[in-house]
């Protein structure tokens, strides 16, 4: 398998970088990030979209493309253009960085750029129950947001609304990973329940992490 050449932002991060510390490298590798990720073998982004599309249109049939969507840990905004090209119109996004917002800024395909974190707490500028459906792509890993920032995005979303989220396989086949740990508890709590799971590319230059699971759970 090719391997890619080495970047040098990710790299200053570990699991226990603290939030300002992972803030200020997305922040100083905006203006590089996409061009980076995609030597490092990023580039699922349009099969993201595709996939999600696919589900929206069978879980709301006749009106999944007028949604109201927040793309949650948005960057620069790939996955937001993925989708206004799909027909997609009412796309807001959140992300801690205010520089890869800037960067999404110019792509013209979000109503909203929301700079906050997730994981630290409801947001006060964003409505609870006030969009049909999330999407967070890339974005559940640490460091950059534990599984406790599951909690929130659900406050986000109307009941009956979906959440689509991508994690690695071996978070979430390891029932004793964090992430799996509180997916399965937040369904007992009865605040979700799996709609569809798919197997799909995340990193094409390394091994372990080729693939990743397309999650969308439905919430109650």
């Amino acid at each position: 398998m090719a391997t890619a050449p080495e970047y040098h932002y990710r790299k200053l991060l570990t699991e226990n970088s603290s939030p300002d510390a992972v803030k200020k490298v997305y922040d100083d590798w905006a203006l590089d990030y996409e061009k980076d990720i995609a030597i490092r073998g990023f580039d699922s982004h349009h099969t993201y979209a595709r996939i999600l599309d696919s589900t929206l249109a069978t879980l709301f049939p006749g009106n999944h493309q007028s949604l109201h969507i927040l793309d949650a840990g948005a960057g620069t905004g790939l996955m937001g253009v993925s989708f206004k090209r799909l027909g997609y119109t009412i796309i807001d996004a959140l992300d801690f960085s205010q520089e890869m917002l800037n960067c999404a800024k110019e792509k013209n395909v979000y109503r909203r750029l929301i700079c906050a974190p997730i994981g630290e707490g409801k947001h006060s500028d964003i409505s609870q129950d006030n969009y049909d459906v999330l999407i967070c792509t890339g974005t559940l890993s640490s460091p950059n947001v534990r599984a406790s920032g599951l909690d929130e995005l659900i406050h986000y979303v109307k009941p009956g609304g979906v959440i689509c989220f991508t994690l690695h396989l071996h978070l979430y086949d390891n029932r004793e990973s964090e992430y799996r740990k509180r997916i399965d508890e937040l369904e007992r709590e009865g605040k979700w329940r799996l709609h569809s799971k798919h197997v799909t590319d995340y990193n094409k230059y390394i091994p372990a992490r080729a693939k990743c699971y397309l999650l969308t759970y439905r919430v109650l």
